[in-house]
């Protein structure tokens, strides 16, 4: 049951939504059940039902509660064997997948809510050049546990329908045995 509690941060609204519906109806069977209300022989459990509704019809309509994304990403997203940072319009990281932590040796604690460039600050990385062209590539070395390894690492920004930055996101490619390869040619 502790395992079902751990939710995709932005989904956990929708969550706490099916929870709450499911609270109504229980709480007034237990009403009905143990006699607790003044009128004698009243169900409020039917009445619940109506509150449920109203409760995953908010869920439904406002909140997305049913739409597959979330199943796609981490599918899809969380299986990539490329590293991923996505940041919002700041420039801070809003996402990151499994690949990039295991590129890294960081976790999501030091990563998301950051700046990218508190990333980027020790890979000698321009990031005025990834924001001011849409598709950028650049190449770059990390250390993880004191093991080089070479980066390639592309960025490409996301906009809406009327052109505005909405953020952006970086791919990172670990090009070690390629350049390995290369060289020994």
């Amino acid at each position: 049951m502790i395992g079902s509690m751990k939710v995709y941060t932005p989904y956990k609204t929708q969550f706490w939504i099916v929870i709450l519906g499911a609270i109504f109806p229980f709480c007034a069977s237990i009403v009905y059940v143990f006699k607790l209300l003044p009128i004698k022989g009243f169900d409020p459990t039917p009445l619940s039902f109506i509150l449920t509704g109203f409760i995953v019809a908010l869920g439904v309509f406002w909140f997305r509660m049913f739409n597959i994304i979330p199943i796609a990403r981490k599918q899809t997203v969380d299986n990539l064997r490329d590293g991923m940072i996505v940041v919002d319009s700041v420039n801070r990281i809003v996402d990151a997948n499994a690949a990039f932590y295991r590129m890294t040796g960081l976790n999501p604690r030091q990563v998301i809510g950051n700046q990218v460039n508190v990333f980027f600050s020790d890979a000698k990385i321009d990031l005025r050049k990834f924001s001011e062209e849409n598709d950028y590539t650049a190449e770059t070395q990390l250390v993880v546990e004191s093991d080089p390894q070479d980066i390639e690492v592309k960025y490409h920004r996301i906009t809406d329908a009327n052109n505005k930055d909405m953020g952006g996101i970086y791919m990172l490619t670990n090009i070690t045995t390629k350049k390995m390869i290369l060289d020994a040619i």
